[in-house]
């Protein structure tokens, strides 16, 4: 799981890259754009080093709170706290949060879990992040939903996807078949 969601937070810095690229960005990116590919490369390295740094120092600060308490409320919320913290840090010295976010978590996750949490709060943190995820999950199923309301229902757009299908699927296959691609379904 934490590869496929470092895969995410790599996607998006992927995707304003390409923004900045495109000219469709305003904001601190599209500075870096105007200088081809060195200024695309300082971009990346910019925002996914910057974000494992910001991680690894959050995430380090929540586990030395995790580690001093026993408390599985309190605990909790350091967790909730430490993510959203994090992601606002990210946007206001401009790094990615996904990143920093996945960095900080794979800290917590591991060796916060083994050293800094009772079994009593590793329950309670599960149960949380894991309703959490189910309520985020069903949120974006429910916008991509609705998302196809707003594409029109002429028929090249119908026949385009009834084509497009098939091919991301053998594609899809053929990458996953020479390693290329991830293999498991997340």
């Amino acid at each position: 799981m934490p590869a496929s969601r470092f895969n995410d937070g790599i996607s998006v810095v992927v995707f304003f890259a390409l923004l900045a690229a495109a000219g469709w960005s305003s904001g601190a990116e599209a500075g870096h754009a105007t200088m081809g590919g060195v200024g695309l490369a300082i971009f990346f390295l910019r925002e996914v080093g910057g974000g494992v740094v910001l991680g690894l120092c959050f995430g380090y600060v929540g586990y030395r709170a995790l580690l001093s308490l026993n408390d599985h409320p309190l605990e909790l919320m350091i967790t909730l706290a430490l993510a959203m913290f994090l992601y606002a840090t990210s946007f206001w010295i401009g790094v990615s949060g996904p990143i920093g976010i996945v960095t900080a978590g794979l800290l917590i996750g591991n060796p916060g879990r083994k050293f800094a949490m009772s079994e009593r709060t590793r329950e309670h943190v599960d149960a949380f992040w894991s309703m959490i995820d189910e309520i985020l999950n069903a949120v974006l199923f429910l916008l991509i939903g609705l998302e196809f309301l707003a594409v029109p229902t002429r028929p090249i757009v119908i026949v385009a996807a009834l084509f497009a299908i098939p091919i991301v699927l053998t594609v899809r296959r053929v990458l996953a078949y020479y390693g290329i691609g991830e293999t498991t379904v997340a």
